[in-house]
């Protein structure tokens, strides 16, 4: 077998893939450093000269490795012409696409373990190559937020009061009618994700503001205390729960990371377990197979309300996987051979079995925009696996997926996620100072530019 990680974060693709084993091969959009020096890593930006950070999309990475003739209609580079950009891609792709046909003409299968599985990525299979992960087609049933309200609903799960609306003018009419004595309404494009595509309305001509593309869900604002996110992985023939991790949420919409445990209560997170198997069910019974995420919003009364589908591993998931591969009966297989085998068509015989040690931990993201240039190197001190050993104590940070030295920021104002903190610790005080300081690191070793 011949094991690759495709993902536009190569450290968090990298860790969901090593708990199987080191993978042969990352490929990714932005080179990062690496707490090891030998990872073969095959990376668009490395292609340009000099290197580029590109705040692209995973279905950018997919169609770029997959599809000569890809051009995502949406994306141009102010610094390049677009067929001097494009050459980039489509020689990237053919690297790749030779590189892989090299290894199953060798005889070995080629398995890509990848966050989530875009239209593009279904034509690696075409090529003989195994994905993780579902269908394209039920990832972008279930990733409309539309569809996950409605299932929702139909399975008996509470939903926050709302309605599915096709334009701004029905938007408007229906706001008072949603609101109630809230007098403000969530409104999210279908599509819309990590806080994108989504507004917090306070009054009602705030919609006529919303830029996004119809459909829309529109649901009364709820004054949460938690945003949680729950992960199954659906076998082919049984479901395993991993886990609850609390979301950070900034100006009320905006996702910025997520911290372990939830603290939510014992009663809600519950809850929140079956209320994810019972989605999850339904989902394994139209064909969905591999991760999957739900978020969840808990209220001051501890009452739980669904949020959305992610169908896809998602951006702490890396982390909480770690966090229990670490502390796992290793007579039990880890949730990666078990992703990998529900790839391949195998049922899961076993259970992981893990012994939870009492730690902290957090993921945040640090976003930033325009045209800059990185500095210096911040050296990963731990990855997403080797920050939960026991080694080295208690209190632990990294900073992940940074550019490399001399790497270019396009100047696009679409946000950058120039780099992921983690933090490991006995007690919330360390964590949040931890990541304050990881963040001062990251501002000191980039400039931005006019």
């Amino acid at each position: 077998m011949y094991l690759v990680a495709a993902g536009k974060d190569p450290t968090l693709i990298l860790a969901c893939t090593q708990h199987l084993r080191n993978p042969d091969l990352v490929a990714t959009v932005n080179s990062a450093s690496y707490t090891e020096t030998d990872i073969n890593e095959f990376s668009l930006g490395s292609r340009f000269n000099p290197p580029e950070s590109l705040p692209v999309s995973e279905t950018f990475l997919q169609g770029a490795l997959i599809d000569p003739s890809y051009r995502p209609e949406t994306f141009t580079h102010p610094d390049y012409e677009p067929e001097a950009f494009f050459s980039h891609m489509v020689g990237f792709g053919s690297d790749f696409r030779k590189e892989l046909q090299r290894i199953i003409d060798g005889g070995r299968k080629v398995v890509l373990n990848t966050y989530f599985n875009s239209v593009e990525s279904q034509k690696l299979r075409k090529f003989g190559f195994v994905l993780t992960g579902p269908d394209s087609d039920l990832v972008v049933e279930y990733a409309k937020k539309t569809n996950g309200y409605r299932l929702a609903q139909k399975l008996g799960i509470p939903v926050p009061f709302g309605t599915i609306v096709n334009s701004l003018e029905e938007a408007i009419k229906q706001h008072d009618r949603v609101s109630g004595d809230h007098d403000s309404v969530f409104i999210s494009s279908e599509l819309g994700s990590g806080g994108r595509s989504a507004l917090h309305v306070s009054d009602v001509e705030s919609i006529r503001s919303f830029e996004a593309i119809p459909p829309y869900l529109m649901t009364r604002w709820l004054d949460k205390v938690a945003s949680p996110n729950s992960l199954v992985l659906v076998g082919n023939n049984r479901l395993i729960y991993v886990g609850l991790t609390d979301q950070i949420i900034k100006r009320d919409v905006v996702y910025y990371g997520n911290s372990f445990p939830s603290q939510t209560s014992e009663e809600v997170q519950e809850k929140i377990k079956k209320y994810s198997i019972m989605l999850a069910k339904e989902m394994w019974s139209n064909g969905y197979r591999g991760f999957v995420g739900y978020d969840w919003m808990v209220d001051k009364e501890d009452a739980v309300y669904f949020s959305e589908i992610n169908p896809r591993k998602n951006r702490s998931s890396s982390m909480l996987i770690s966090y229990l591969e670490s502390h796992r009966d290793q007579d039990t297989p880890s949730l990666t051979e078990l992703e990998i085998k529900t790839a391949i068509g195998e049922d899961i015989q076993e259970t992981p079995v893990w012994n939870y040690p009492n730690l902290r931990w957090a993921m945040q993201l640090y976003k930033t925009h325009g045209r800059g240039i990185i500095t210096r190197d911040i050296k990963p001190q731990y990855d997403d696996i080797s920050i939960f050993r026991p080694d080295g104590g208690p209190n632990k940070v990294s900073v992940l997926n940074f550019p490399r030295a001399g790497t270019r920021l396009a100047p696009f104002l679409k946000m950058h996620e120039l780099a992921r903190v983690i933090v490991v610790s006995d007690d919330e005080q360390s964590v949040e100072r931890e990541i304050d300081s990881a963040r001062a690191q990251i501002r000191e070793s980039y400039e931005k530019l006019e």
